[in-house]
């Protein structure tokens, strides 16, 4: 933390001064880097995977990355403290009120397994309801063939 405050400060001041010179000087021309014909220039050399992340954060809006810096450094420095501030008052909470804690577990372990017994049962009588609503079809069918068979059989002597 002793080197993040400083360091925070630093970026903070750095960013305010680019902006209020990119905001009240004119911003000069940036050097052409076009051929005569109007196609850019090739190089002779292959970047590296370093020189290409240093052309990419080059290329990069310097208020998105000096923002990013600052809420970073900001996040570093807050976080932390954030936390263990956290863990004390969680502390100091259950510590006092370990008794009611205590009840809300016990109630909430009572109704997971009184809901998972009801579920139980419930899907139980469902089995037993759909196999006595087959075994009902299952008589019905059988009967009506019984039937058919019968009145064949009846109109067979006639």
């Amino acid at each position: 933390m002793s080197i993040c405050v400083p360091l925070l400060l630093i970026f903070f001041v750095a960013f305010v001064v680019r902006v209020f010179e990119d905001v009240f000087q004119a911003k000069k021309k940036l050097p052409d880097t076009r051929d005569t014909d109007g196609e850019p220039r090739e190089f002779d050399f292959e970047e590296t995977r370093l020189e290409k992340l240093f052309s990419t954060l080059g290329r990069l809006n310097i208020y998105s990355l000096g923002a990013t810096v600052i809420v970073a450094a900001f996040l570093y420095w807050m976080v932390p403290d954030l936390l263990v501030y956290i863990g004390k008052i969680s502390f100091h909470t259950l510590a006092q009120l370990k008794w009611v804690l205590l009840v809300l577990v016990l109630v909430g372990g009572i109704y997971i397994i009184v809901r998972a017994v009801l579920s139980y049962k419930t899907k139980i009588a469902i089995i037993v309801q759909q196999s006595d609503i087959q075994k009902n079809r299952d008589r019905l069918a059988i009967k009506a063939r019984q039937d058919s068979r019968l009145l064949e059989d009846r109109q067979g002597d006639s």
